[in-house]
């Protein structure tokens, strides 16, 4: 015990305790700021998502109002499917304008799902004087304030005689309804 009563030895003790001591409270130190990081950093990024959410929303809802109008204007064009049995009377009076023969007939049908619109099929057969039937095609294009028209499909076949030109002209299209 005579090695506890020399003072280089306890003193040289007592420094290693409070190293010892110093580098245990350094490590908890550090381990703790480095969870405390890492807890802010998680924070900051739900912070970020939710700034994220918030800008999309407010995007969203600003945009709502002018979906709802595009909406109303979009349903004023679309006729419900009740009203498509008019669509061959409307396009026998036009025919009947620029003097061509037609053939309409309907096809398949689509009904409406969610918020697109229902579709229907159409095959129609113009006859008749090539710049007449040219017209009749410009009138229903630009005439169809009833009916919101798609042509797909336009065949062309021509006949007649050099001064007076003839032709069929077959077309596929479809009508979008409500």
């Amino acid at each position: 015990m005579a090695y506890l009563k020399n003072p280089v030895i306890i003193s040289s003790a007592i420094i290693i305790i409070i190293f010892v001591v110093f580098i245990t409270i350094s490590s908890w130190q550090t381990n703790q700021i480095t969870q405390e990081a890492a807890n802010i950093q998680s924070q900051k990024s739900d912070l970020n998502n939710k700034i994220s959410m918030i800008d999309s929303y407010s995007t969203l809802k600003s945009q709502s109002a002018q979906a709802a109008t595009d909406q109303v204007i979009l349903d004023a064009y679309l006729p419900p499917s009740s009203n498509l049995i008019n669509f061959p009377t409307w396009l026998s009076q036009i025919s009947q304008v620029f003097n061509v023969s037609i053939n309409f007939s309907f096809g398949s049908q689509s009904p409406p799902m969610g918020n697109n619109p229902g579709n229907v099929t159409f095959n129609l057969v113009i006859s008749g004087a090539t710049q007449d039937a040219i017209n009749f095609l410009k009138a229903i294009e630009a005439n169809s304030s009833q009916f919101l028209i798609s042509l797909s499909k336009i065949n062309i076949n021509s006949g007649g005689t050099k001064e007076n030109p003839t032709v069929t002209i077959t077309v596929a299209g479809e009508l979008f309804f409500r």
